[in-house]
């Protein structure tokens, strides 16, 4: 009976130790407790019928997939605010331009 650690266990799967935690919770792993620590059989490793993946909730995501940016959008407004027929420079007129906003905003 050979048991090994969450890390070990990690290694040996080429995964991360949160997605064999996952796994254990999930009971889509067996383990048991020696002296307070989680070990994994060996052989149940063998037994696995798939690679331990982490659900989908759980992965990174590196961008966000959501609906299409359409023309009732609240932000639409502000699609190519940047762009106009003649660059300024915000940083000399700042002053002018919080001197706008205030006035716009009643102050």
């Amino acid at each position: 009976m050979d048991l090994l650690t969450l890390k070990e266990t990690a290694k040996c799967l080429n995964v991360r130790m949160i997605t064999i935690r996952r796994s254990i919770a999930d009971g889509h792993l067996p383990a048991e407790k020696v002296n307070g620590d989680v070990r994994v059989r060996r052989d149940a490793l063998d037994q696995l019928s798939s690679p331990v993946q982490a659900p989908d909730s759980h992965r990174r995501r590196s961008h966000a997939r959501g609906r299409a940016f359409t023309s009732d959008d609240p932000l639409w407004a502000i699609v190519g605010i940047g762009q106009s027929a003649e660059p300024t420079n915000v940083a000399a007129e700042k002053d002018d331009y919080l001197a706008d906003a205030f006035d716009s905003s009643g102050r």
